[in-house]
């Protein structure tokens, strides 16, 4: 029997992984809808009810969101010099943030997938790393802008009780 070497593995892997991935996807989407059958059933009036306007505006907004999450990057990628396409950071946040979702313990695999993609725009992986963690500070400040204000009036309108206000201070 021929051993398989590497490169023959890798192109057996590149003609077949959209099957794998098709097949584990709707395998997954399978289970869940199993799983979640009765929720699904439960929650499809309440759905059906909903004011159509409500929905397209929830759309939209989380369309916004990923553009100026794409825009985000797009910035502070620019800041270090390597300037991408707004198209090209969606698709490769899209990307990390499926797998940080689907995958247990995703956070590696889904911040390696992003790097792989900007790889693929000749972007350094140390420089794709350090624009992440620069990324993920300016998330943490503008949560600190956002949560001080609210807590500050809180505490002065006496509606923050101490767990509240400890929680608080240990999440910023």
């Amino acid at each position: 029997m021929a051993r398989l070497d590497r490169a023959s593995l890798q192109r057996i892997w590149k003609r077949y992984q959209a099957i794998v991935w098709l097949a584990l996807g709707l395998g997954f989407a399978g289970l869940f809808l199993y799983q979640s059958g009765d929720d699904l059933r439960s929650a499809l009036p309440i759905v059906q009810q909903a004011n159509p306007v409500w929905i397209l505006a929830a759309i939209a907004c989380h369309l916004l969101i990923i553009v100026c999450l794409g825009e985000r990057f797009r910035v502070v990628f620019g800041w270090m010099g390597a300037a991408l396409a707004l198209p090209t950071l969606i698709r490769a946040y899209l990307r990390r943030s499926t797998l940080t979702s689907i995958v247990p313990l995703g956070g590696p695999v889904g911040l390696l997938r992003f790097v792989r993609d900007l790889e693929e725009s000749d972007v350094p992986a140390p420089t794709t790393l350090y624009g992440s963690f620069l990324a993920a500070i300016s998330n943490q400040l503008a949560f600190m802008l956002f949560m001080a204000p609210i807590m500050g009036w809180m505490i002065f309108t006496g509606e923050a009780s101490t767990p509240l206000v400890v929680a608080a201070a240990t999440m910023i």
